[in-house]
């Protein structure tokens, strides 16, 4: 009895692999996508070789990858390539004009080569890029500011001269710069006796 049940069970999948077998003629589709793709490489080199600029690149408005420019001012992707696509960039720094653009891949690598526009300076933008410098300053502030209160003019001018060119030669802020050496320049004038805590 269970020998013919096995025989029926067989004989029924025999017969419906049969039927679904493919007569000539007849086209099947696949759920997969067999495409062939191209994977090219994409540099973008900011020609001032200017370090820390943020690039979002996007694909169709969505973002597909963020890149970090080096100290050359580079940085590269992979990026696969669909026809006719059209992709494109934006490029920002802090202090710095926003750059976009846009590309589409060929079946080969390329390189984009773009320039940053330093904003108009102004008196109170600082670029936090130099963090390390502006702790530097404030130790200096502090020091220019304690010397003031107990009546050393000469050392208060000397040390916000310092400020400013250190202010100046780090490009922290070049108004800024010129301003604190013109503020320690006229410290250094200012008579002893009217500072508080100096001698009479």
């Amino acid at each position: 009895m269970m020998k013919n049940q096995i025989i029926a069970i067989f004989s029924i999948l025999f017969l419906a692999m049969v039927l679904s077998a493919p007569v000539s003629g007849d086209t099947f589709e696949f759920p997969m996508n067999f495409t062939r793709y191209i994977f090219n490489e994409v540099t973008f080199n900011e020609t001032n070789e200017l370090p820390n600029v943020k690039i979002n690149i996007y694909e169709n408005e969505t973002l597909i990858d963020t890149l970090i420019t080096d100290t050359k001012g580079e940085d590269s992707t992979i990026i696969p390539q669909f026809s006719e696509t059209n992709y494109t960039w934006t490029a920002d720094k802090f202090n710095y004009e926003q750059e976009t653009g846009e590309f589409m891949l060929n079946e080969s690598d390329i390189t984009i080569e773009f320039e940053m526009q330093q904003k108009r300076p102004s008196l109170f933008t600082v670029d936090y890029d130099n963090i390390g410098v502006i702790l530097v300053i404030i130790l200096l502030v502090i020091s220019a500011i304690l010397l003031f209160i107990l009546g050393y003019p000469a050392f208060t001018s000397v040390i916000t001269v310092i400020i400013g060119f250190t202010f100046l030669l780090s490009g922290v802020n070049i108004l800024l710069s010129v301003l604190v050496i013109i503020i320690g320049t006229f410290i250094a004038f200012i008579p002893r006796k009217e500072m508080k805590g100096g001698n009479v």
